[in-house]
């Protein structure tokens, strides 16, 4: 051993990992999660949704068009699948509110932080789980009235009934409208500060869960 070396010094493979951890935290940004893991988690959050909104439509498919020779869904099917995935955003909004992550995020051990990396509070939460779902607002009335003439059909030449009916028409299109610049502003996360536009008009982005502070 050289007797000019400090035997109380950390071996060098720690010292170097303790300087990347000091690196870290004075630069969050390097620590912050770019658009391709994002887009795995949103895929795994949204995955089990789209599975069974998928196999329920195709149940009530077979059971209200059943010998019609129509190759169509159903109003019943599509009223079944906007119902489970208001039901879903319900939940993911619910986690992402309680634990700064949607349930793909918790997979890939990801969390919501400030754009620093320390950890945020409850209403910038709730704020990113609504300013994310903007695209859906329009369509919520909708689906609220189709997820009622599931379980009461009787309700269908009332007012219940046009509003579910209005699901397949302006207030679709008006959601489809409101999608385009949100997916743009999406594609931000690919960019150099890994923020999508939400993120960056509440100061937050995603790090790994052992980065935040």
């Amino acid at each position: 051993m050289d007797p000019l070396q400090d035997i109380y010094a950390p071996p060098q493979e720690e010292r170097v990992a303790n300087d990347d951890a000091v690196d870290v935290a004075a630069d969050p940004r390097a620590a912050r999660v770019g658009g391709g893991l994002r887009v795995l988690a949103t895929i795994a959050s949204d995955l089990p949704v789209l599975a069974l909104s998928m196999w329920l439509g195709i149940t009530v498919y077979q059971a209200v068009r059943a010998g019609s020779g129509s190759f169509q869904l159903a109003p019943e099917a599509y009223r079944v699948i906007a119902a489970v995935s208001l039901l879903w955003d319900l939940i993911e909004s619910a986690c992402e509110i309680v634990l700064a992550a949607s349930p793909g995020m918790l997979l890939f051990g990801l969390r919501v932080a400030r754009a620093d990396g320390s950890r945020p509070t409850t209403a910038r939460l709730i704020y990113k789980a609504l300013l994310v779902r903007v695209p859906k607002w329009p369509t919520v009335p909708a689906t609220i009235a189709g997820a009622i003439l599931l379980l009461a059909p009787r309700l269908g030449d009332s007012a219940v009934g046009a509003v579910a009916a209005s699901s397949d028409g302006a207030l679709h299109n008006i959601a489809m409208v409101f999608s385009v610049p949100w997916l743009i502003g999406w594609l931000f996360a690919f960019g150099a500060r890994r923020q999508t536009h939400v993120d960056r008009m509440l100061d937050l982005a995603v790090f790994r869960k052992r980065d935040v502070r």
